[in-house]
């Protein structure tokens, strides 16, 4: 019963890798996020919800940061128009996406949005579990416009 097991998983781990291949699947991760070339009033830093759905070409994370004295809820959603394999392990992602957040309990409340090109480097460790570095340039439209910056996440998927 045990070997069925595990070959079940194993062959699990290889449809989900190619799964993701062709864009599709479900995937779910975490990842640390950070900003730079910009001040703490308006960065949203800290951890981050990575979530695939298959029926969307859309790669969603939701952050949140809890510091003193303000906390920061963030969403992005990203389509990732260009994927392509590099050498190895390593695959490159780049596309259009969009972002949100609210900061709340500092001097005053601030509220975020704005458009964000990620472009991602993923090394599968294995077909089903990929280690990720996302930089990103966004571009703030509200409500400063516009306001330019550079993010990226650190992080994992699991990949279904």
């Amino acid at each position: 019963m045990k070997k069925i097991i595990i070959i079940a998983v194993l062959l699990g781990m290889i449809f989900a890798g190619n799964s993701f291949a062709a864009g599709k699947g479900w995937a779910i991760g975490g990842a640390f996020s950070f900003d730079w070339m910009q001040g703490s009033e308006s960065s949203v830093s800290g951890a981050a919800l990575c979530l695939k759905f298959p029926q969307l070409p859309i790669m969603f994370g939701f952050s949140a940061r809890f510091t003193e004295p303000d906390s920061a809820f963030g969403m992005t959603a990203d389509w990732w128009l260009f994927q392509t394999h590099l050498i190895g392990p390593v695959s490159l992602y780049i596309g259009p996406g969009v972002y949100a957040f609210f900061i709340s309990g500092g001097e005053e409340d601030n509220f975020n949005i704005g458009m964000r090109i990620p472009f991602g480097f993923q090394i599968f460790i294995v077909p089903a579990f990929e280690i990720f570095l996302e930089p990103a340039i966004k571009i703030e439209f509200l409500p400063n416009l516009p306001d330019f910056g550079l993010t990226a996440q650190l992080g994992f998927r699991f990949w279904f």
